[in-house]
């Protein structure tokens, strides 16, 4: 949803600061200044007076930080420390041959100053920092670039050699992305897509699929937790959300989306009680109903009859509308039950009457088990009558079990679920059709983001039915009432 204004707001940064330069006369250079010639085709004039010099570096060593719509780097301080060491190097070229060389086109002074730059560690990165600028040298001025290892013995402390173990990680995951395109389609769900067109997820897997480099990670994790609470703690290289993510990289990236959202929504709300401007929560509103609707195959664990509404227990107000979406019905549904075999049935003058039905739905317990499936609990409570106005409208009620699955659906359909219930009369004597004390088995697809519901169902016995009606009624009176 935020693709897209990042790189706009960046340009936006960069003129913004050449005109506050161009109006700043207090920092103006004369134009005759030997020492301001090897820039003053980049300086930002007025009236023929050079003001500052704005360059920027026009490297293209991949980082973390460019993934995810600018946001990667936020995942974890280990992408923000290899990030970091990267730009460094990138700097020493930048300052080598802009600076320290005669012409910015001499490639051979800048590669010699680059390298006394980078090799006698000028800016003292550390033992970490010196290993990531040998890294890169090697990537980018010999002719058999290979592979990083990390040495045994850089470091007694065993923070620094496990720090080093993730870089080594990272920075080896990172080379193949210097020569591919940026932006690859992939096919995939919505998160799985953010993560695989620009290769982000190959950094991921590094990390989870190498032995070594998750159990420092672990490590790192372990250190963290036991120094929480200390204020000179040290660096926190792997905190529990970015170990969290290395282990379930999709599912903690719908967390963050879902946090995201609901703090764009007090940002809005709080904007328009202090300033009484315009807001823009109703889009934010919109924007987290729809996302909401989308994430199902992305949750993880248990949920008490999920919806699209966002769980919030912040203030009284909502903590009544998650009980009430607790409390509600996810699905409401009308049932045509049609005879599958009339021998079966009690002969009538018309054999092909049918039972029209109402019918309310509850999933009071659903395990998200991961893959796009789920396991679900499924309560159903409705009132059946036969076509004929002499007939009585009977209460039934149906609990059972139910599989979904969100993998490879056809178009127009995002799910697809079948289990089985068992149906009995209740407040009633009289059982209708279809409704007896036997067990019912279903099949249902369901599409538009889970909203329209397709039911089948059938028992020994007894006429099939067939279903239709709308799904995340509990959800969508969440948003109504908020």
């Amino acid at each position: 949803m935020f693709s897209g204004m990042y790189g706009a707001a960046q340009e936006y940064e960069l003129q913004s600061l050449g005109r506050q330069i161009a109006r700043d006369d207090e920092v103006s250079a004369a134009p005759d200044d030997q020492r301001q010639r090897p820039r003053m085709k980049n300086a930002v004039r007025r009236s023929g007076v050079a003001k500052v010099t704005v360059l920027r570096s026009t490297r293209s060593a991949p980082i973390v930080g460019e993934h995810l719509g600018s946001f990667a780097g936020f995942l974890g301080r280990a992408y923000r420390e290899y990030d970091y060491y990267t730009g460094i190097y990138d700097g020493l070229e930048f300052i080598a041959r802009n600076f320290l060389c005669d012409s910015t086109t001499n490639d051979t002074c800048a590669r010699e100053q680059h390298e006394i730059l980078t090799k006698n560690d000028i800016l003292k990165t550390g033992p970490l920092g010196r290993e990531v600028l040998k890294w890169h040298w090697q990537l980018e001025y010999d002719p058999n670039p290979h592979r990083a290892a990390a040495p045994d013995s850089l470091s007694e402390d065993a923070q620094i050699a496990d720090r080093l173990r993730l870089l080594t990680t990272i920075h080896n995951a990172m080379f193949p992305l210097r020569s591919r395109q940026f932006e690859i389609p992939c096919g995939k769900r919505l998160l799985e897509e953010q993560l695989c067109k620009t290769g982000l997820d190959k950094v991921v897997d590094a990390i989870r699929n190498d032995p070594k480099s998750i159990l420092a990670a672990r490590r790192l994790s372990d250190w963290c937790k036991a120094h929480q609470k200390e204020s000179a703690a040290g660096e926190c290289t792997v905190d529990p959300q970015f170990m969290a993510f290395l282990e379930h990289p999709v599912k903690e990236l719908n967390r963050a989306a879902v946090r995201v959202l609901s703090n764009l929504w007090d940002a809005e709300n709080m904007a328009k009680e202090q300033t009484g401007a315009s807001d823009y929560s109703a889009w934010v509103e919109f924007a987290s109903a729809y996302y909401r609707s989308t994430d199902y195959s992305y949750r993880r664990g248990l949920e008490f009859n999920p919806s699209s509404a966002m769980r919030d227990s912040r203030t009284s107000s909502a903590k009544v509308l998650t009980w009430v979406n607790y409390a509600l019905p996810n699905e409401l549904l009308l049932f045509g039950v049609y005879p599958g075999d009339p021998r079966k049935l009690e002969r009538t003058s018309d054999d092909k009457r049918r039972v029209n039905t109402i019918l309310l739905a509850w999933q009071p317990v659903v395990w998200f088990a991961g893959k796009g499936g789920s396991i679900r609990t499924r309560v159903e409570v409705f009132r059946g009558r036969f076509a004929a106005p002499s007939d009585e409208g009977v209460w039934a009620a149906a609990p059972g079990v139910t599989l979904r699955t969100y993998e490879k659906m056809p178009w127009l359909f995002t799910s697809f679920e079948i289990g089985g219930l068992y149906t009995r009369h209740i407040f009633s004597e009289v059982t209708p059709i279809g409704a007896g004390r036997r067990m019912q088995w279903t099949a249902t697809l369901r599409g538009v983001n889970d909203r329209i519901v397709i039911s089948y169902r059938w028992a020994k016995g007894r006429p099939y039915t067939l279903a239709f009606g709308v799904s995340d009624v509990n959800g969508l009176a969440y948003w109504i009432l908020r």
